[in-house]
């Protein structure tokens, strides 16, 4: 089965950026960026969501620039994204 999808634009971020994903059916879902070290940043979403496409916008305001991952928890897996965030 497929568990899903994660995509974030613009990557690299530098202020705001688009994640996006799809999950196959209703589910908990948990949507964290953790930093190289493998310590949780921010959690940016948890909670039961409908089968489907999903979106929302992330501000990394004071998150130090960097290499980050973006990781999407849905049915006792996990799809990661490499995220790199710049400063002007």
């Amino acid at each position: 089965m497929n568990i899903g999808s994660l995509h974030c634009y613009p990557n690299p971020v530098v202020d705001f950026a688009q994640l996006e994903y799809s999950i196959p059916a209703p589910c908990q879902v948990s949507l964290k960026i953790y930093n190289m070290m493998g310590s949780e940043i921010i959690t940016l979403m948890e909670g039961v969501k409908s089968k489907g496409h999903h979106e929302l916008t992330w501000n990394s305001g004071d998150i130090p620039p960097g290499l980050y991952l973006c990781v999407l928890e849905i049915l006792n897996e996990s799809i990661r994204y490499s995220i790199r965030i710049v400063k002007k």
